[in-house]
């Protein structure tokens, strides 16, 4: 195996498990919740508590602004990440195949 393909094999590794970032999402309320997100349809975003890995989908407009535009651009950034991690994989099996 040569370095190029061990590479390539690292970096996709890397980013399979790569910390999914936590944060704390508050509500207009006030209320926070310690999450990450998982996913968002429509004006829905279905969140991972960290404390008990249970699962939430929450209205984005209950969220306070922050974390709605945090959410924005989460979604901008894992549209862009699911595009480059499949020719990422795509690659490998290139080289690999």
């Amino acid at each position: 195996m040569n370095i190029t393909r061990l590479i390539i094999i690292f970096f996709a590794i890397k980013t399979a498990f790569a910390d999914e970032g936590y944060r704390k999402f508050s509500n207009t309320k006030g209320d926070t919740i310690e999450a990450k997100p998982l996913s968002i349809n429509g004006s829905k975003v279905t969140i991972l508590r960290k404390s008990d890995n249970r699962k939430f989908t929450i209205d984005i407009n209950n969220l306070a602004q922050i974390d709605r535009e945090f959410l924005d651009h989460w979604s901008i950034r894992k549209a862009k990440n699911q595009n480059t991690e499949v020719i990422s994989f795509k690659k490998i099996n290139q080289l690999i195949g």
